[in-house]
Formats: structure tokens, sequence, C-alpha cells
């Protein structure tokens, strides 16, 4: 804008000097040439134009820098045997460098290609793009790795070993345990023949099976087939002789027939279960004792078994009849006062006793 001021103000004062020769009557100078003087003025004009534009060029590169905010370091594309490298134009790491700022008075022309950023939007004429040199491996497709074979029959290998562990037949033990339980389903339904089948069934599968062999001893019993049950209760002792609850059916049987000492024997045998363990078998065998006139052996079980169940009004009874029959008057009527004392004692039973108080 200097320039151009200074161009006026010299035509200005060229018009006064002629104004002024005019007036005082002075000849004006005579011009050779008007081609000298346009050139000069075109020339001024053009020197006017190109700082207009440089100055307008740098501002709008200044303007449109500051408008850009996260700009990144500045690179140079060097092409060299077709393949692009990136070199950055400052010695520091591209994330530290700062974006320069020029200043407004000093027009600075940027022959560069700015930093590809996910964040920048395209400028409207964009360079080429360099590539992600930071980025390593970043697309790279890894070549998958394949199931092996082995594997894969091996698992199925496993699940066909489950399959058939699954649907493998049962064993005798196995099926003998169903048709007992089978049995036990049909004895609640009322059908003792079917329930029968079955324990007979499973006894053939697995004779060692003592609760089929006893339900089906009682199963017999009950329908009066005496024979069969004592048949069975001799095939368990010979398969089981120290099994204690076959023992104790065959006493019963043997007392049913009349065979009292057998049955006495047959309780005799040892080992013994514990007392606690099987009440029922001692109080058998002391009442076959008192029946077969031992009351000295009957004495002392009934004692063991009323330390466990004091109000049993039937062992007090045993207890009271065994003493009064050893001639142990004194303890004998003790002992009918207790059975005396117990509630739902039988009609025969309690007459007896009160027979036997008013004799003691």
């Amino acid at each position: 804008m200097s320039l151009i001021n200074q161009m006026l103000r010299d035509l200005e004062e060229r018009r006064q000097v002629e104004n002024r020769q005019q007036s005082g009557g002075e000849p004006a100078p005579v011009v050779t040439s008007s081609a000298g003087f346009r050139r000069h003025l075109l020339l001024l004009l053009g020197g006017v134009l190109l700082a207009v534009v440089i100055w307008g060029g740098s501002e709008f590169l200044r303007q449109k820098q500051e408008d850009v905010p996260g700009v990144g370091p500045l690179f140079v594309v060097e092409q060299r045997s077709s393949v692009e490298k990136v070199l950055p134009v400052s010695k520091q790491e591209p994330k530290s460098v700062p974006v320069p700022v020029q200043p407004k008075s000093e027009p600075v022309v940027i022959v560069a290609v700015e930093a590809e950023k996910a964040s920048v939007a395209p400028s409207p004429s964009p360079a080429p793009e360099p590539p992600a040199v930071e980025k390593k491996n970043e697309n790279v497709s890894l070549p998958q790795k394949e199931t092996p074979v082995v594997a894969e029959s091996t698992s199925t290998n496993v699940e066909d070993a489950r399959f058939r562990k699954k649907t493998a037949p049962l064993s005798p033990e196995e099926r003998a345990q169903a048709l007992y339980l089978q049995s036990l389903s049909v004895l609640q339904q009322g059908d003792d023949v079917v329930a029968e089948n079955n324990l007979l069934q499973a006894l053939e599968l697995n004779p060692n099976h003592q609760a089929a062999r006893l339900q089906l001893i009682n199963l017999l019993r009950q329908n009066n087939r005496v024979a069969e049950a004592f048949s069975q209760v001799e095939m368990g002792l010979q398969l089981h002789p120290q099994s204690h609850m076959l023992r104790k059916d065959m006493a019963r049987q043997l007392l049913s027939a009349g065979r009292l000492d057998e049955a006495i024997a047959t309780l005799n045998y040892t080992p013994f279960p514990a007392m606690a363990q099987d009440l029922e078998y001692h109080a058998l065998l002391a009442a076959l004792l008192q029946e077969s006139g031992d009351y000295q052996h009957a004495i002392p079980i009934y004692r063991g078994l009323l330390s466990y169940q004091p109000q049993e009004s039937m062992w007090w009874l045993g207890l009271a009849i065994s003493l009064d029959q050893s001639g142990d008057a004194e303890q004998a009527k003790s002992a009918y006062l207790k059975v005396a004392g117990q509630q739902g004692l039988r009609a025969d039973l309690a007459d007896y006793v009160a027979s036997r108080l008013q004799a003691l």
C-alpha cells in the first residue's frame, strides 16, 4: 500500500508543477516521448499487485494452519525406487513436535505433507497419504491354526466310550437289585404273585442278596407256606452261616415246629450280635431259655434288655417269671409290680400277674 500512496503523491506533484508553470507564463517542458512514462507506471503497478498477492497468500495459509488444531509434525515425502519413504523434518519424536505458528508479518510458503491423523479433516487438495510406519503388523492376517485331526478323533472316541458305558448291559447283581425294588413296589399294591416271581428271579441272579431272601421268607410265611420258607432259610444259612437275621428266622420256624432245643442252638451260634445292634435277637433267646427252664441264663439277658428299654412290659414279665421260678420271691414281686404298673398288658397276663402278687 505504501507504493500506491507514493505513486499518487508523485502524480499530484506533477500536476501542481504544471499548474504553476501555466500560471507563471513559463513554458511547459516538452516531453519527447510518453512511452517511458507508461512503462514506468506499469512496472510500478505490477510490483504493487505482486506484493498484494504474496501478502494475501501468506495470510490465507496462516489462517488455515490456525483453523486446524492438533496438526502433527510436517513430513517430506521422498520418492526412491518407487517406494515412499517418510522422513521427519525435525529430529525430535513425531508426537512431541509442536505445530509452528508463523508470525502475521512474515509470509511463509509451506511445501510439506501433513501427517495423517484420524481427527483431521481432509484438505481441499489432498496429498498422497504416507504409509503408517509406526503401526506394525496392524493389518497383517496371521494364519489360523488348523484343528488337529487326532484330537478330534480322540474326543470322539471318549464320547463313544461314555455312550458305550451308559448303554452297557446291567450286571447280574444290578439286575437282582432292580427286581428286588420292583417286588417291594408290587407288594404295596397287593400283588403277591408278581412280587414272589421277582424275588425268585433276583435270587437266581444273585443268591447272596439277603434282603430279597428275607422278603421272600416273610411272604411265604404270611401265605402259610412254612415248608418253602424253611427251605429258603436253610439255603440262606448255608451261604451266610453268621447272618443273625437268618438265624432268628430259623429259630422261629423251629419253635413253631416244636423243636425248642434246635431253636436255642441256632441262636447260641457264635459270634453273637451286640445287644444294642439287635435287641430282638436277644429277647427271643431269653424267651426260649425261659421256656426251656434255663432261668439262670435268661435272667441276665432280661436285665440287659431292660437297661435299653425300661418300659417294655413283656421283658419285665419274663424277668419276674424267671426270678419267681428260680426262688427269688422278693425280686420277683418287685418285677411283678413293675409289670402291673405298665399299660397295654393283655388281660390273661394281667390276671396271672395279679395272682402271683397275691401268692407272694
